[in-house]
C-alpha cells in the first residue's frame, strides 16, 4: 500500500497567518520547485480576500497542476479566474490550458449552483467539498458523525459524475482518531468520492487504502467475473452466485473493481 499523496496541496489560505500571506506567496516559487515531483495544487485566498488577485498571479507558473479556489459561490467566478489563468500563462509562457482549477463547495449558496460551477470552465477537473465551511455557513459545529454536512456531501460527487469530473472529499478534522478516519474515508468512497484531502501525513496511507476496494469487493469481482464469463460462453444472461442474482451490470461492476485494485 502506497504511503504518498496523489499530489501535493500548498496553501495560502487557512493554514497561514494574516501577517504571512505576503512572506508565504514570495515562497511559492520555491515550493513548488522543491516538491515538483508531486502533482502541485495551489490553494489560494478566496475571492474576498484582499490577497486573491495576487495569490492567481503567483500561482500560474510551470510546474503548478492546478488551482484550488475556496469558497466558491457561482460560475462566473471560476469563468474570471480562467480568464485570468488564460492571460497570465501566454504572457509568461507557462503552458496553454496547462494549469486546472479545482472550486471547493463550501457554503449554502455554493451548493444550490454546484451544476453551474462544475460545468463553468474546461479547466475545471474536480470538485472539493468542504465540510468545515460548509458547516460553519450553516451555523453549526462540524462532528465526525457528519450530520451535518451529509446532505451536500451526497450531491457533490453525482454533479461531478454528471460533469465527468472527479469529487474530492474534505478534511477529517479528528487527528487521532484514526478508526474513524478510516470509517468515514470508507463511507466517503460509498458516496461516490474518489479521494479527500488530508493534513497530517499519518492519514496518507489510511486515506490511499480507503479507497481502495476493500478485499471482500475484490472476492466478490473475481468471483463474479469467472461466473459470468462462463455463462457467457453458454449464452446465459443471468446467474446465481453465492444466491444473489448477477447480470451484465454486476458483470461490468466487477470488471471495474478488477481494474482498480
Amino acid at each position: 500500500m502506497k504511503d504518498k499523496p496523489d499530489a501535493i496541496i500548498l496553501d495560502l489560505e487557512d493554514s497561514i497567518q494574516k501577517k504571512k500571506k505576503d512572506e508565504a506567496r514570495i515562497a511559492l516559487s520555491d515550493s513548488v520547485k522543491k516538491l515538483s515531483v508531486f502533482p502541485i495544487i495551489v490553494r489560494v485566498n478566496n475571492a474576498k480576500s484582499i490577497h486573491f488577485k495576487k495569490d492567481i498571479e503567483q500561482a500560474v507558473i510551470n510546474r503548478v497542476t492546478a488551482i484550488q479556489v475556496p469558497k466558491v459561490d457561482s460560475a462566473e467566478l471560476v469563468r474570471s479566474v480562467s480568464t485570468k489563468i488564460t492571460v497570465l500563462e501566454k504572457a509568461r509562457g507557462v503552458t496553454k490550458n496547462s494549469i486546472s482549477l479545482i472550486p471547493m463547495i463550501e457554503s449554502a449558496s455554493a451548493v444550490m449552483s454546484v451544476s453551474q460551477i462544475a460545468r463553468s470552465s474546461a479547466r475545471v477537473v474536480a470538485l472539493a467539498f468542504g465540510s468545515g465551511d460548509y458547516a460553519l455557513d450553516l451555523g453549526l459545529p462540524w462532528t465526525k458523525e457528519g450530520l451535518e454536512y451529509e446532505a451536500p456531501r451526497m450531491i457533490i460527487p453525482i454533479v461531478a459524475k454528471a460533469s465527468e469530473l472527479f469529487a474530492i472529499d474534505g478534511v477529517f478534522m479528528d487527528l487521532d482518531d484514526t478508526n474513524s478516519f478510516m470509517k468515514d474515508s470508507t463511507r466517503s468512497r460509498r458516496l461516490g468520492y474518489q479521494g479527500r484531502m488530508v493534513v497530517h501525513p499519518d492519514q496518507v496511507k489510511i486515506a490511499n487504502l480507503a479507497y481502495l476496494p476493500a478485499r471482500e469487493e475484490v472476492r466478490w469481482a473475481i468471483k463474479v467475473d469467472r461466473a459470468y464469463r462462463n455463462a457467457i460462453s453458454r449464452d446465459i444472461g443471468a446467474i446465481k452466485v453465492d444466491g444473489l442474482l448477477v447480470d451484465e451490470l454486476h458483470y461490468k461492476l466487477a470488471k471495474r473493481i478488477l481494474s482498480s485494485t
